[in-house]
């Protein structure tokens, strides 16, 4: 994400992650509901990485993201779900996060 925010060619970048026995079911409208045993990770960054650099460890912060578990909601279009949201950022390479217990996932 930083490396694509860095390129200049976009504002926004937005991206989904899923773990392993879990699936992301999208209606056409944008509508979707997380099935399986783990979770679904919705993450959204409009922020500039301040050091994104070969052989220099990165620092990025402002990364939004939304964790869904079975049966959570989300809506693509509206980019919002009814699981927790909480902020990551990286420090000399390090992952931060303002969940409780400093849980990155």
């Amino acid at each position: 994400m930083a490396r694509i925010l860095q390129s200049g060619n976009v504002k926004r970048i937005r991206g989904i992650g899923i773990d392993q026995h879990t699936a992301f079911l999208l209606d056409p409208d944008g509508q979707g509901v997380v099935a399986g045993t783990g979770a679904v990770y919705f993450f959204e960054v409009s922020k500039m990485p301040a050091v994104c650099r070969p052989g220099m460890p990165l620092a990025f912060a402002g990364i939004s993201v939304s964790k869904l578990v079975s049966d959570g909601r989300f809506n693509l279009r509206a980019w919002s779900g009814d699981g927790p949201r909480y902020m990551l950022s990286v420090d000399s390479g390090a992952v931060r996060s303002t969940q409780l217990g400093g849980d990155i996932y």
